[in-house]
């Protein structure tokens, strides 16, 4: 009986082993490969035979790949990084992968990181494979690229390769392009900026013509100014230096345009700016479109040829341009009046004018009540400033002026505030009015450093939506402005150095000017408007929010009015996204990415909508339609105006890592689903089994061996 039992028991243990076995090779999973650029590129060519590309056009490439030897599986995925001046231009594009007979063998993916993915999905027992990716639209002249020849590598299995890229900013010497805005007596206006030599052609003569032929439009006389420029990217420029008459170029204004003559141009490329005013107000919101042509004409400088070009521009007024509305509702204003030495403290009795902006009174003997306020209704669109008449009893006379603008296009109170120093304290203020020097838009977001004549930084201030900064409680001395950080999308501007005195402890208001940094070439524009998802009729003004290309570069960034809206002009034909890197006060900071893709028709895209639940609702959130609902900046705060650097866009102003913790806006996630983490190699050697079926497989083998040598010694 014993005997028996221990064959029995001999053959159960050998049954187990051998199952264990066939479970074990049958059932372990041979874990995906991840494959770099290099590993099976082969070669790799620019194939749709142009000699240039535009910055908005596709670039045809063919990537052979080779596999011999690599034992690819399936799951196996081979990821391409594009360089820089490359682009994927539209991401989330994909097609199948298929051998010489024509079978699928994978597919190919383009992704918002600027890589092509290409998964293996049918490739199992063939060593030898190799083929070719073919692809000629969806990529395109990446923002590393610069006007001319640029040098393209890529990885291969035999070493570097380099290819030519040939970058033309455009075939005409001449574009024109515009936008609405509103002048200093809030009549909307469109701003236009010709581009003049744009191929840098080399020129003895430079003449450029406008006329302005639209009945809609009339020119206004002394808004020409002239600009070098040069190209920072394709598509992209920067105005240098302001040009002056008639030292670098002479002018002829009519009352429907000008004339004017470039001096010595060589081989400058410039931007000229013009205003044109819109003549019946209400075509500033009807869908009206509004055209203007300008000419250039040359002499080449060597061979004496002679040349002449011609550009068009229109822009369509579509209601966009500054919040919603027909830009003729009455606004109004509420200021408030306060003791500078102590911000709780409310001023009644302190007595006001209100002037336009030519300086001329509005309404005169305004007193602030018993809550320190004066409510002024009924204002139409325009620039408007208050000014201090007497200071309440005890208090010391303020000659400050409080600017704010009226819009037109909301009947929401515009806020401001106004202090005054108690009497026998010699502390003064002062009052910064930051302006875009070509249009006089008063400009948000300009920060500055007073600094008193010891060097030190006794306050930093910004400019508000007024483009109004305030600097209070400054004793007698001399002080410089430094100006610490523009404006989204302009230069810094120089220092200004200003003395406060025991006679003059209030000097008036201190404009300061930014020119722009840089113009984008296109010819769309885009709108965002953010709403409080507790009452979806409510805009949220302050929200700060950065563009981004494709590749994860920030643009330029914008804060929303106090409708909610922000619009950006002039955007290329590509793939962008915007992401909030500040939160307005009451909000936390929303990590959602909002994409959209401009065509290359140039046509505007419509307005882009996002709303945001205020910190502390008791809403769940994340689930609502739109996707970017119940986001706060994570800290449990209260949410007052969480700020991202949009550089280091992980690190808030607090120092926290609040937005999509470990994920950067500088390298986002695509849009569209991923195929891998390029990282499992780093777990999961190429071609090797997972470690548990290993061991499985050793265990299985040890009892096989142990079941065999049992029954050979009872033999």
């Amino acid at each position: 009986m014993g005997k028996k039992l221990r064959t029995y028991l001999a053959l159960i243990v050998a049954s187990l082993s051998v199952l264990i076995l066939v479970l074990t090779f049958n059932t372990t999973k041979v874990a995906a490969a991840n494959y770099n650029t290099g590993d099976l590129l082969s070669n790799v060519e620019i194939t749709d035979g142009k000699d240039s590309h535009g910055s908005g056009s596709n670039v045809g490439m063919t990537f052979d790949w080779d596999a011999t030897g690599k034992n690819l599986q399936n799951g196996d995925v081979w990821t391409i990084e594009l360089p820089g001046t490359l682009k994927v231009r539209d991401p989330g594009t994909n097609f199948p992968l298929l051998d010489d007979a024509g079978n699928e063998i994978g597919k190919v993916t383009l992704n918002s990181d600027n890589t092509i993915t290409v998964e293996f999905t049918d490739i199992e027992g063939k060593d030898d494979y190799s083929g070719s990716i073919n692809i000629q639209t969806g990529l395109g002249v990446g923002k590393d690229a610069k006007p001319g020849d640029n040098n393209v590598n890529f990885p291969t299995i035999d070493g570097d390769k380099d290819l030519n890229l040939n970058v033309s900013v455009s075939d005409d010497n001449i574009s024109k392009k515009g936008s609405m805005g509103y002048d200093a007596d809030g009549n909307p206006v469109i701003n236009w900026t010709i581009l003049v030599n744009r191929n840098e052609l080399d020129l003895k003569t430079l003449n450029v013509h406008d006329t302005i032929t639209d009945k809609n439009l009339q020119y206004v006389p002394g808004s020409v100014n002239v600009y070098t420029a040069h190209w920072t990217s394709p598509g992209y420029y920067k105005k240098d230096d302001l040009l002056s008459t008639p030292k670098d170029y002479t002018i002829t204004e009519k009352n429907d345009g000008f004339d004017l003559s470039i001096l010595n141009p060589g081989s400058q490329f410039y931007a000229v700016t013009l205003q044109t005013k819109i003549t019946d107000p209400a075509n500033a919101s009807n869908g009206t479109k509004f055209r203007n042509k300008a000419n250039m004409d040359w002499t080449a400088d060597g061979n004496g040829s002679t040349g002449e070009e011609d550009a068009s521009g229109s822009v369509t007024a579509d209601g966009n341009n500054s919040g919603n509305g027909d830009g003729s509702l009455k606004g109004s204003v509420i200021l408030e009046k306060y003791n500078a030495q102590n911000d709780s403290v409310l001023l009644e009795n302190a007595v006001y004018d209100l002037y336009n902006s030519k300086g001329e009174i509005v309404k005169s003997n305004l007193i602030t009540d018993q809550y320190g306020q004066i409510n002024v209704t009924g204002l139409s669109a325009g620039d408007y400033y208050f000014k201090e008449v007497t200071p309440p009893t005890g208090f010391q006379p303020n000659n400050n002026e409080i600017h704010f603008s009226i819009t037109g296009q909301t009947t929401k109170p515009v806020m401001v505030a106004a202090k005054d120093e108690p009497d026998g304290v010699e502390l003064g203020s002062l009052s910064i009015e930051k302006l875009d020097s070509d249009t006089q838009d008063h400009l948000q977001g300009a920060e500055f450093d007073i600094i008193d004549s010891n060097g030190k930084t006794v306050a930093h201030v910004t400019s508000d939506e007024n483009g109004a900064a305030y600097v209070y409680n400054l004793p007698v001395g001399h002080y410089t402005i430094h100006e610490t950080k523009a404006p989204a999308g302009h230069i810094i501007g120089e220092d200004i150095e200003i003395d406060i005195t025991a006679d003059n402890l209030t000097p008036a208001i201190i404009s300061m000017e930014n020119d722009l940094e840089s113009g984008g070439d296109g010819t769309s524009s885009v709108t965002l408007q953010k709403f409080n998802s507790e009452n979806g009729t409510v805009g949220v003004p302050g929200a700060e929010y950065t563009l981004y290309d494709i590749n994860g570069i920030a643009l330029t960034t914008v804060a929303t009015d106090e409708d909610g809206f922000l619009k950006v002009d002039n955007v290329l034909p590509g793939t962008y996204y915007f992401l909030e890197t500040k939160a307005p006060e009451g909000f936390g900071l929303n990590p959602d990415k909002i994409w959209f893709t401009v065509d290359n028709d140039g046509a505007n895209i419509g307005t882009l909508v996002t709303s945001d639940d205020p910190t502390g609702s008791d809403k769940d959130g994340g689930d609502e339609e739109d996707g970017n609902e119940g986001n706060t900046d994570g800290d449990g705060d209260d949410g007052d105006g969480v700020i991202v650097d949009p550089g280091n866009p992980d690190t808030d102003n607090n120092g926290n890592v609040d937005v999509d913790e470990g994920e950067n806006p500088m390298k986002p996630t695509p849009p569209y689903e991923g195929t891998g983490d390029s990282n499992d190699s780093a777990t999961y050697l190429p071609q090797t089994g997972a470690e548990k079926g290993a061991l499985i497989s050793v265990i299985g083998l040890f009892l096989l061996t142990g079941v065999i040598y049992f029954k050979r010694r009872k033999a």
